[in-house]
């Protein structure tokens, strides 16, 4: 092999890489470092086709496409042949379209955190009087997470050599800035029951504490999670 690599991925990457290092320790060498983010998972190719279609931007005449970036959040923004960009917010790009074109794995997913990397990055988002997250432009506000001492020794080289600068961070913020990671979790369990009542493929989870986080909820809204994995589970693929 030979080769040292920094591996950046989702969290699901991340986790696959962690496990295959277990089986095959020489991979350890080839990707001493593993780097991941905070993921809502990932849409379609029917939810990006979506967004273009908002556009009026047709697949045929689109060179490139971004979900997001050149800012933060940053816009989607669809290049034309003929030069020209199209461009919508995140809030309607994700909350309004892509959102609701998140893939089935991703709807019972456990870690959307990146809890098998060494290094994790996020969206620091403000919040409103509401405490949800504003998507409004603004410059670029980046949560850190170091879940291995290697990644500590990461970010402590990073700071020491200038190209990072840090601030202390109210971990109890973290639910309010990203909500839709606490409910993840919390809403899993449900949706797990319901996949393995209509006999579907189940993942397994080990060291989770599904049941702890679905104890969070409200009865009303483990039934509502477990209503609806029930009737995607019988619906018919389109």
């Amino acid at each position: 092999m030979g080769q040292r690599l920094a591996f950046v991925g989702k969290p699901c990457d991340a986790a696959a890489l962690r496990a295959l290092i277990a089986e095959r320790p020489e991979y350890g060498a080839v990707f001493p470092v593993i780097l991941s983010f905070f993921c809502a998972g990932v849409p379609s190719h029917r939810g990006g086709r979506a967004v273009l279609a908002a556009l009026d931007a047709p697949e045929a005449d689109t060179l490139a496409f971004r979900y997001r970036g050149n800012g933060w959040p940053g816009q989607a923004t669809a290049t034309l042949r003929d030069g020209t960009q199209r461009a919508m917010s995140y809030h309607d790009s994700w909350g309004k379209i892509l959102s609701k074109h998140v893939q089935h794995r991703c709807k019972i997913c456990a870690d959307g955190t990146g809890v098998a990397a060494d290094l994790v990055c996020a969206d620091a988002w403000e919040s409103d009087a509401a405490g949800y997250p504003v998507f409004q432009e603004a410059p670029g506000l980046s949560l850190i997470v170091a879940r291995t001492e290697k990644g500590a020794a990461l970010l402590a080289a990073a700071q020491a050599a200038g190209q990072l600068e840090t601030a202390p961070f109210d971990v109890a913020a973290l639910a309010a800035i990203q909500p839709g990671q606490r409910e993840r979790r919390r809403a899993l369990l449900a949706r797990l029951l319901a996949l393995r009542v209509a006999g579907k493929p189940v993942p397994r989870y080990v060291g989770l504490h599904l049941w702890a986080a679905a104890g969070q909820n409200p009865l009303r809204r483990n039934l509502k999670n477990f209503a609806g994995m029930l009737r995607r589970a019988f619906r018919a693929p389109s």
